[in-house]
């Protein structure tokens, strides 16, 4: 065919199926690409004959330095055009025209939004660690200042006391003001009221009045991010940029072959991240493979936005339903989707025309958002679930484990305490403890008794112990 006078002949056209732009129905074609290429074709009064690569690709450079799929055809004068639109790139600019763009584009990340999951330290998300760790050092901070404040009054009462002939304070009566500073400042962060009124000197009221006005801060704070966090919980973002993508190893990468993301992730430095995406990617032609891996497994998957909107599309369409998170920020930025000519094309000119009347006149747009309507509804990201879920054991399962863990800690307090020092037991427990104490000093006197016998040599006839039981036979 000459390309000096198109009109004698069809263009030949080249395409692969790629929702919305070129459909396969049947025999014939059609998509937005399709659709704008016959309007060309009618105004010049061209006819149409279309064809697919063997391989399905838009195009790659092999080693070699020749080109595969629709680039391959078009550079190698199989066909006069592209049917259906393809990224603008340097190397692909080397050997192909490309018309007027009909979109600007950028790649993003699609994933499966994450399901909530309960956190068993949920109960500490409401402050940082460095929060958590103030709090800490603030509290140990207030109760030594406190209990030093409080021992230095004493001791200056006690001393005016001695001149005054009172009774000199207990050691108990010392160690007082330690005990009484510690439960005030936890009592105080717990929202309890204190036992005791802080009164004597004024730094110590000054010290204890602000502790309060601190510790009402701290618990209302914590408290309201606490219900803010059951009632509208957030979503973690597993990551944000490509570069996170690729250094991460909870999600497997998929994306289409044969693009211009591929290429230029080809010829990237190994070291570099589009470098890195290429040894982890796992590329496919098929869609459906694509469109089902991201469903019903742990994938993310890259593509241009109008890739994502079509995936986003057909699962809306399929079930009402939005499960998919796209990423924020993107990258390879501002590549222009164009038709594909033989280098010197006169066909370009008459293309470029059409195409930037229907941009110019908002049609183009129209048409894409016409095709994937129903992307519309999944476009608004999704940081927080509106979703109501019920708690579940793993919701409360830390603060039990620190309720329990504070039962067993004053339940072994007290039986050491029992055993050790069982005259210091409140006089309720007296019976009982005794009873205790009786069969401990018991118990040790049998095993005392049992190892003196076991050394000692016995006379015919009496028995020995047996299994740990002492039986001792009457002589006569």
């Amino acid at each position: 065919m000459s390309l000096q006078h198109p009109s004698s002949s069809c263009l030949r056209v080249t395409l692969t199926e790629w929702y919305p732009f070129s459909i396969k129905m049947g025999r014939a074609y059609g998509g937005i690409a399709v659709d704008v290429l016959r309007l060309v074709a009618k105004l010049n009064r061209y006819c149409l004959t279309f064809m697919e690569p063997q391989d399905k690709f838009w195009g790659l450079r092999l080693p070699n330095g020749t080109w595969n799929g629709m680039i391959g055809q078009v550079n190698n004068s199989e066909a006069d055009l592209s049917g259906t639109l393809i990224f603008t790139t340097e190397s692909r600019a080397e050997v192909v025209d490309f018309s007027a763009p009909l979109y600007f584009q950028e790649h993003r990340i699609l994933y499966k939004t994450p399901n909530l999951k309960p956190n068993i330290a949920g109960f500490l998300l409401p402050f940082t660690g460095t929060v958590w760790l103030s709090i800490a050092i603030m509290f140990i901070a207030v109760t030594v200042a406190v209990a030093i404040l409080f021992l230095l009054y004493d001791v200056h009462y006690r001393t005016w006391g001695q001149t005054k002939g009172n009774s000199v304070p207990t050691p108990s009566a010392i160690r007082e003001p330690g005990w009484r500073a510690s439960h005030f400042t936890i009592g105080m962060l717990l929202s309890q009221p204190p036992r005791w009124n802080p009164n004597g000197a004024l730094v110590v009221l000054f010290m204890t009045a602000l502790w309060m006005f601190i510790s009402f801060i701290v618990a209302n704070v914590y408290r309201s991010n606490l219900v803010s966090m059951l009632v509208l919980p957030k979503i973690e973002v597993p990551f944000e940029t490509l570069d996170e993508l690729v250094n991460q190893h909870e999600y497997k990468i998929v994306m289409a072959a044969g693009g211009a993301l591929e290429q230029k992730a080809r010829e990237s430095p190994p070291d570099s991240v589009l470098g890195k995406l290429i040894r982890n990617v796992e590329v496919s032609v098929d869609f459906d493979y694509v469109y089902q891996t991201l469903i019903n497994k742990k994938y993310a998957g890259i593509g241009n936005e109008i890739q994502l909107d079509v995936v986003r599309h057909f699962r809306y369409s399929q079930t009402a339903q939005c499960p998919f998170t796209v990423t924020k920020k993107g990258f390879v930025t501002g590549i222009q989707m164009s038709y594909v000519f033989q280098k010197g094309s006169p066909l370009k000119p008459k293309f470029d025309k059409v195409i930037n009347d229907l941009r110019e006149a908002g049609l183009l747009d129209q048409f894409l958002d016409r095709a994937l309507s129903n992307a519309s509804h999944c476009r608004k990201k999704v940081n927080n679930s509106n979703e109501l879920r019920a708690l579940s054991f793993w919701d409360v399962a830390g603060m039990l484990s620190l309720f329990l863990g504070g039962i067993a800690v004053s339940t072994f307090a007290f039986l050491l305490e029992i055993f050790l020092k069982p005259d210091t037991v409140p006089a309720p427990l007296h019976r009982p403890v005794r009873a205790i104490a009786r069969f401990r000093l018991l118990e040790r006197t049998a095993k005392v008794f049992t190892r003196l016998l076991r050394s000692c040599k016995l006379p015919p006839g009496v028995p020995s112990v047996v299994k740990g039981n002492l039986q001792i036979k009457k002589m006569g």
